[in-house]
């Protein structure tokens, strides 16, 4: 059969010559029209014409009769969908009489050219009966079968062979739908639920590709088992239902075919560089815009048509398998949109909602008038949802519109996507997301980094003002200014047009204008610091604020994206929220630094201490206010007895590494004489065993002895073995005892591998007035390796003693948050050299930036 092949090279190579300038031609076509759906019938109609031109071919040069060979197209091919680097799936059908062997080899050489085009070819050969049998046990197959459609060959057969399927099919379809959507609701499972994803996959995800394929399957199971064909299976819509259809499959298609063109492959995953390219394509017409409105316009079209996918997969696959069961059609609602509406939030309450009214509310939501929405009855109904436990019930309102209709400023961010690697989902998504935590905290109890805020929740306080404040924190966004600022004006406006009393309203407006407070103190501040404590107490003032502010702050960072939320982060929380409770609680207790002293000082002896007490003096004498102050009771009790009791001979270099949770988090504390250019040996070994820091904090004692703090995590982002685990804690170990005897670790920055980032930031910012112990300094940048080695080593050459830092990571960004004093243990407020600093840390960065570059 080979022979067949070369011995028409020619004939063949003009087919394919012919099916490249058809695929040049397509191309120019989309990016002339951007039209998905026409390029895929485009690309669709140039592969079935290369298929039956040597179909054809082969026929007339082979001796073997082709009359009982059959080539269908299935999968996306087979329903017209065929992106430019799809993969062409074809099902190749024999009579049983028929050389198996020799028609195998026929197959191939049909095979061969396509092969030689680097097409991505998915194939299978069976017989008239295998495929009938085989639709019978195996459900891919089955559903490959009703995108079938004949490309070249016998249409009689191919007729009997769709009837004999048709058949099996209508006596089962009931069971056929119902896997297609287990199937579909598992591969959901799976891939996760947060759908409205900054960087989505345009096939996979949720309302995406697939679910438009769950609308065409179930409608053709059921055209089946009414018709027993799939002709006009869309029929079975409504006008306004068929007109969302086809614009989110155009749109959808289009974003796609774009990714496979730019990509030059098969790729589904909208990413944010990717995402700039293809709206400046998609908005040409308004080319004048700026390059950041072009995406949000262009991602607010994908994230509405991919909530009216999902929305109508759910919809049509659940009626059509409960009509299946029933033996009825697609029932039409006869009633008035305000009846219905009244209806399905009476049943949504009560747990008899049914998705035919949710079907009518849906699809005419924008019909749907305020009067007739703004009832007294509906409002009771829609607020007793909002505050029940049930998630489901509230995502439900969100899903058919009412939520968006009774708060249209919610419209303004439900599609809003923002343009970081921190924030996952688009505001809406993540407002959702936090609301929903929020109830779920009950049931996180158990987790370890919720057990603090499931005790909070259960004290008895108006919540209202929480869930509120949660629904509304990011309601300013897309504003010019501050969101919170923005944000406190929207909410009084909703909150009174929801009926809420005088002091709900407060109480919500001061937690929106606050939601980031307790962020910002704990990750970015020294929550040791009794002057950050009594600033933040004053400005809370009470404990019901208190407790609301902390629950908003947990379900606001929870809701970010999966990982942003852990251990670390709920102790510090922790941490701040106890000391602002006792600062509310007993305002006037402690205020001598000498009593101050002698508090921590009697909490460090009541957790028994294995140290006598005329030790314990000794120590005392030899360590500085800020020693007691500025460090738990159970760290000093840790130091003192692990570097300092009686008995212990003192080295000239000291260490211990002691893990603080299950999530990879440990304390290192080094002990030593001090030297210079200690804290720089050890940040380097850390950027050299890829280890993160969370925070550290030096203290230097009055007989020159150094102890040094840093929490880091090991490996925060990596899937690894426990034998990689153990490797990496024995190489860190033995990189810090060779510093202790004199090893210099040489780290070239440059050299380190840089992070892709999307947007360039770079800002410096000096505090003076937040601490009355420290100059605070922070420094908001594009995550790099080495960058806490950079500034620190900036801060060192100009005699800037660092006591303290906190690292925070935000997706592409980091804050790292300095405590500064002078050489002489003061606050910095010479501004001639704060200028000084600021000037050389911006110069510093933005020149290693530039040298990757």
């Amino acid at each position: 059969m080979k022979k067949i092949y070369f011995n028409h090279f020619s004939e063949i190579n003009k087919l394919k010559n012919k099916f490249k300038k058809e695929q040049l031609e397509n191309q120019k076509k989309f990016f002339k029209n951007i039209s998905g759906k026409s390029n895929c019938i485009e690309n669709t109609k140039t592969v079935d014409s290369l298929i039956q031109s040597l179909f054809n071919l082969l026929g007339k040069k082979s001796k073997q009769n082709l009359k009982d060979l059959l080539i269908c197209a299935v999968g996306g091919y087979g329903r017209k969908q065929l992106a430019p680097f799809s993969d062409i799936d074809l099902l190749f059908i024999y009579r049983q009489k028929g050389n198996l062997i020799q028609i195998k080899k026929l197959i191939q050489i049909i095979l061969y050219p396509l092969w030689d085009l680097k097409l991505n070819v998915g194939y299978a050969v069976r017989s008239y009966r295998e495929v009938i049998e085989f639709s019978k046990k195996d459900h891919v197959i089955k559903t490959s079968m009703l995108d079938a459609r004949l490309v070249c060959g016998s249409s009689i057969i191919f007729k009997n062979l769709m009837k004999d399927y048709f058949d099996f099919v209508s006596k089962n379809s009931r069971t056929f739908l119902s896997e297609k959507i287990n199937e579909r609701n598992n591969k959901i499972k799976q891939i996760g639920f947060d759908y409205f994803r900054n960087e989505p996959n345009v096939k996979e995800g949720e309302g995406s590709i697939r679910d438009l394929n769950l609308i065409i399957w179930s409608l053709k199971i059921f055209q089946i088992n009414r018709e027993k064909q799939i002709n006009k299976h869309l029929d079975f819509l409504s006008t306004a239902e068929k007109k969302q259809f086809n614009n989110a499959q155009n749109f959808l298609l289009t974003i796609r075919c774009f990714l496979h063109y730019f990509s030059k492959r098969p790729n589904e995953k909208l990413t944010f560089d990717y995402q700039q390219i293809i709206s400046v394509k998609i908005n040409r017409k308004n080319s004048n815009t700026v390059l950041n409105s072009q995406v949000e316009d262009m991602m607010r079209n994908y994230f509405e048509q991919i909530a009216i996918t999902r929305n109508l997969a759910k919809i049509i696959s659940n009626i059509l398998v409960t009509n299946l069961k029933q033996k009825v059609g697609l029932k039409k609602p006869t009633q008035s949109l305000k009846k219905i509406n009244s209806r399905f939030m009476k049943g949504l309450l009560n747990n008899s909602s049914n998705l035919h009214d949710f079907r009518k509310i849906s699809s005419n939501i924008k019909s749907l008038k305020k009067i007739d929405l703004f009832t007294s009855e509906n409002l009771e109904i829609f607020k007793k949802i909002f505050f029940s436990q049930n998630q489901r019930k509230f995502m439900e309102l969100y899903d058919v519109g009412i939520l968006s209709k009774i708060i249209p400023e919610f419209q303004r961010i439900n599609y809003l996507t923002q343009f970081d690697r921190y924030h996952a989902l688009t505001v809406g998504q993540h407002t959702l997301k936090a609301i929903n935590i929020l109830k779920e905290i009950k049931k996180k109890g158990n987790e370890k980094s919720y057990i603090f805020s499931k005790l909070v929740f259960s004290k008895k306080f108006n919540k209202k003002p929480l869930f509120y404040a949660t629904l509304l924190h990011d309601i300013g966004k897309g504003y010019k200014g501050e969101h919170s600022e923005k944000g406190k004006i929207l909410a009084k406006k909703i909150l009174a047009r929801l009926n809420e009393k005088e002091d709900v309203v407060e109480d919500t407006i001061w937690l929106i204008k606050n939601h980031l407070l307790m962020s910002e103190i704990a990750f970015k501040k020294d929550i040791e610091d009794y002057s950050v404590i009594k600033m933040l107490s004053k400005n809370i003032s009470n404990l019901k604020r208190l407790r609301s502010l902390f629950l908003l702050t947990v379900a606001d960072i929870s809701a970010v994206d999966q990982g942003i939320w852990n251990h670390w982060k709920a102790t510090l929380l922790t941490s701040l929220f106890k000391k602002v409770e006792e600062e509310i609680l007993l305002p006037n207790t402690s205020k001598s630094l000498n009593k101050k002293i002698i508090l921590v000082k009697n909490k460090v002896k009541s957790l028994k201490p294995r140290i006598d007490k005329s030790d314990f003096e000794m120590f005392s004498k030899i360590t500085y206010p800020n020693y007691w102050l500025l460090q738990s009771p159970s760290s000093i009790l840790f130091q003192i007895q692990r570097f300092f009791f009686k008995g212990k001979k003192k080295k000239n270099f000291d260490f211990h590494l002691t893990k603080i949770d299950d999530k990879n988090f440990f304390t290192l504390t080094v002990v030593t004489n001090d030297r210079p250019l200690l804290f720089l040996d050890l940040i380097s070994i850390f950027m050299l065993e890829k280890i993160s820091i969370f925070e550290s904090r030096i203290f230097t004692l009055d007989d020159k002895t150094v102890i040094d703090t840093f929490k880091v995590s090991i490996m925060p982002n990596v899937c690894f073995s426990k034998k990689d685990f153990e490797d990496k804690i024995i190489s860190l170990k033995n990189n810090i005892d060779a510093i202790g005897k004199g090893f210099k670790p040489r780290v070239s920055v440059d050299m380190l591998p840089q992070k892709k980032t999307i947007r360039e930031k770079l800002e410096v910012k000096i505090d003076n007035k937040s601490s009355s112990t420290y100059t605070v300094l922070e420094v908001i940048t594009n995550d790099r390796p080495g960058l806490l080695y950079l500034i620190s080593n900036v801060l060192i050459k100009n005699k800037i003693i660092i006591s303290m830092a906190k690292i925070s990571t935000n997706g592409d960004f980091v804050e790292d948050s300095f405590h500064l004093r002078n050489e002489y243990g003061l606050k910095i407020d010479k501004r001639n050299i704060l200028i000084k600093i600021e000037q050389e840390i911006k110069s510093t960065l933005l020149m290693k930036e530039n040298n990757v570059c």
